[in-house]
């Protein structure tokens, strides 16, 4: 079941999405004027069906259309497999940060960590290495560098 939170903090409006992005996904309505920018919080997302993904990119359009900038922060890895089998664009919103996975090489442990965007692209997304907070072991990336990236190049 997909919760969504919203609040305004000086003209911006910041959505918090929990659970499955599906059919029962729904935005509180953006009076004209009231926000020129809106952030989603996708750290929480945890799947993406095509129907709540049509309704996700339709809100997009519907800001862009209302020149209200849109901002998607802490992108978990579902909602990144989303954005890279999306072809037609995220209709002008800006990729911010990103949950990536990791797992480890001992204990098999899954981890994410949070790394902004434009960090990785400074650092053409060499993933550095992580400890393992369960085994004490070396934690790498728990995917392809180019097929979980891929949606960048549609900015």
């Amino acid at each position: 079941m997909l919760k969504v939170e919203s609040r305004d903090e000086g003209g911006v409006r910041k959505f918090a999405l929990r659970g499955s992005v599906d059919e029962t996904l729904k935005f509180d309505a953006l009076p004209a004027g009231s926000v020129n920018e809106v952030r989603f919080d996708l750290r929480e997302v945890t799947r993406v069906t095509g129907f709540g993904g049509k309704i996700f990119l339709k809100q997009l359009q519907d800001l862009q259309n209302q020149k209200v900038s849109a901002t998607l922060t802490n992108c978990s890895p579902p909602m990144v497999d989303f954005l890279n089998l999306v072809t037609s664009g995220f209709s002008g919103a800006r990729v911010e940060s990103l949950l990536v996975p990791y797992s480890c090489s001992q204990c098999r442990a899954e981890l994410a960590a949070t790394f902004e965007l434009a960090v990785l692209q400074r650092a053409k997304f060499e993933i550095p290495a992580m400890v393992c907070p369960k085994c004490g072991g070396s934690a790498g990336l728990d995917d392809e560098t180019s097929k979980y990236f891929a949606f960048q190049s549609k900015l």
